[in-house]
């Protein structure tokens, strides 16, 4: 009823509340080295996005090319509060590939999942909006998303600024408080952003 025409939150009883993906998941994952080259991770603090020679080092002799993420390092901004992007999780989480290929089979088209900790009260986007369809599972902590009434043409017809995107992006359509196990769907081209509300926040985007 809802896919491809409007937003929706599908709320998870709290006897039943869990998220896919725990802290204690998100540490193994960021434990295996080799898959967190410069596409697959990123850091943004003060909403900006910190530069990859501050936390990206050559990789050593293991068969590895290019650079590879500083775990030591990633664990300082994110102590600083730095917001983390990890892209194309499916490839190292059998239980995240099993959900993407899901979605792939059942909406026919390609899907990915994407994995975001923040942190309380720190915006690391500002609103926008994504050309495929969002669906995502909040983890862990809480986070405040809201969804704008506009919906941007697909594909976009180039770069905008804050304020042209803050004039286009219309009245709060939703607002909805994320809590683990909570899903929210969105469908591509409407404006959104979203804001931690605990102390830390974790969160999968799947997009096809």
């Amino acid at each position: 009823d809802c896919y491809g025409r409007r937003p929706v939150h599908v709320p998870v009883a709290g006897a039943r509340r869990a998220g896919c993906l725990d802290w204690a998941r998100f540490k193994e994952l960021l434990a295996i080295r080799s898959h967190w080259t410069e596409p697959n991770i990123k850091l943004i603090l003060n909403s900006r996005p910190v530069l990859t020679e501050h936390f990206m080092e050559t990789a050593p002799l293991t068969g590895a090319s290019g650079e590879l993420a500083d775990s030591n390092k990633v664990a300082a901004f994110l102590s600083m509060g730095a917001s983390f992007v990890g892209n194309s999780i499916e490839q190292i989480a059998p239980e995240t590939r099993a959900v993407t290929d899901m979605l792939a089979q059942h909406l026919g088209g390609r899907a990915n999942a994407n994995l975001y900790c923040s942190f309380g009260g720190i915006q690391a986007f500002a609103s926008h909006f994504d050309p495929h369809e969002v669906f995502a599972l909040h983890c862990e902590g809480e986070k405040v998303w809201r969804i704008y009434e506009t919906r941007a043409e697909i594909p976009p017809g180039g770069a905008e600024s804050a304020e042209e995107i803050d004039r286009a992006k219309g009245a709060v359509l939703m607002e909805v408080r994320m809590r683990p196990g909570d899903l929210l769907y969105i469908p591509k081209g409407y404006f959104h952003d979203a804001l931690a509300s605990s102390g830390a926040s974790l969160h999968l985007t799947f997009g096809v």
